[in-house]
């Protein structure tokens, strides 16, 4: 029987309040799938692969218009598939990714910026664990009086940020459905007992829980292992995280899988004037060399092209194990947050810009193909969820 794949490359999904349309969207897709062999009688659950690239703006895909970076793979996708022209998302990561994984509004789901830094995992973009504030004024006062009486008052809420438990995550739902789940990279939704990826539904975790990592494993490398230390050294994290991904498709090949695949490719650290280190592959940045980019974009656009040549060996891997067929592909640019790349955000003195590349995204494509052939090119500019 062919099994059926459910390709899904994006970087997040902002829908109504309370209303988990991407959830119930996937869901509907897995428990109500067409019969994607005609031999078979029985329908076949869709295996789902869930690529997101970090921080990659609008303008930077050559499937969206001309530019210095190019994405073979993603101009690929797009000439098969849909493009959401007007898609719009939220400019930074962690909320962009639990409106993936909730199919909610962020602010709905707690995840309003990066996850509170309560846990021992660094959540800011320089990999420094900031020390919560202190109470101050009436607010210490108040506290200080409620521990002297020894008040059983319950405390004031707070504005931690984390997805709240009352919400499930996608990986749940399908482990309870009987799928493999798996998640390769960058978590950033929280890094406290409640919140990591093997309490979120995820059977298999490799990556790191903060915001930004190295891409250069060295002995300062926070990632882990289903909880446990990464203690080798050596590689790139882009690398890393695809090769885990393959392993784990070929690992599942014969039962429905869920594999996420969030790249922390292409946010920082990455080369700048005051740190001129490179964060790319010397492969890569020499192929832009030749091509006349100069830095820091050249380090920018290597280690993008890297994560979009690592996305087309998942999808080599996909047709080598004849999952291709009735594969739907959705590709969507990331949010953008990168402060190297014209467009995405522009910097003005001291302060950040956003303009509409940092909330703008084409989801470039959505492609669903049956028996193996696409359904050609289409532009989309509204969509909408009922019920």
């Amino acid at each position: 029987m062919t099994r059926s794949v459910f390709a899904l490359i994006l970087h997040h999904m902002p829908l109504t309040p309370r209303r988990p349309g991407f959830v119930i969207w996937i869901a509907a897709l897995v428990f109500a799938w067409p019969v994607a062999a005609v031999a078979s009688a029985k329908p076949s659950r869709p295996n789902i692969v869930l690529i997101i690239s970090d921080d990659q703006g609008y303008g930077d895909s050559s499937a969206n218009w001309k530019t210095d970076l190019l994405t073979p793979v993603m101009d690929g996708i797009a000439r098969a598939g849909i493009r959401f022209t007007q898609f719009r998302v939220n400019p930074l990561c962690a909320p962009t990714c639990a409106s993936v994984m909730t199919g909610l509004y962020s602010v709905e789901s707690g995840m309003w910026r990066g996850p509170s830094n309560s846990a021992g995992e660094p959540d800011d973009d320089a990999g420094k664990k900031k020390a919560p504030k202190a109470a101050k004024g009436r607010k210490a006062a108040k506290a200080a009086a409620k521990a002297a009486k020894g008040t059983s008052e319950p405390s004031e809420p707070t504005n931690e940020r984390r997805i709240r438990d009352e919400f499930k995550l996608l990986p749940e739902y399908l482990k309870a459905a009987g799928y493999a789940t798996g998640a390769f990279g960058k978590w950033h939704l929280g890094a406290d007992a409640k919140s990591v990826p093997n309490a979120r539904g995820f059977d298999e975790f490799f990556g790191f829980l903060g915001g930004a990592h190295p891409y250069w494993i060295a002995n300062n490398s926070r990632l882990q292992h289903n909880g446990k230390p990464f203690r080798e050294t050596g590689g790139h994290t882009t690398d890393l995280f695809a090769d885990r991904a393959i392993a784990f498709i070929k690992a599942n090949k014969d039962r429905p899988f869920f594999c996420y695949l969030p790249f922390n490719a292409v946010h920082g650290p990455l080369h700048r004037s005051d740190a001129p280190k490179n964060s790319a592959k010397p492969e890569w940045l020499e192929f832009y060399e030749k091509r006349g980019v100069p830095w820091p974009r050249r380090d920018y656009n290597a280690v993008m092209s890297h994560a979009v040549r690592r996305t087309g060996d998942i999808l080599a891997t996909l047709r080598e194990l004849g999952m291709e067929k009735n594969t739907l592909v959705r590709r969507q640019d990331g949010a953008t947050r990168s402060l190297l790349v014209l467009g995405p955000l522009w910097i003005r003195g001291s302060a950040p810009w956003r303009l509409e590349d940092g909330g703008r995204n084409r989801q470039s494509p959505w492609s669903f193909r049956q028996g193996g052939e696409g359904c050609g090119s289409r532009d989309v500019r509204t969509l909408q969820f009922e019920g």
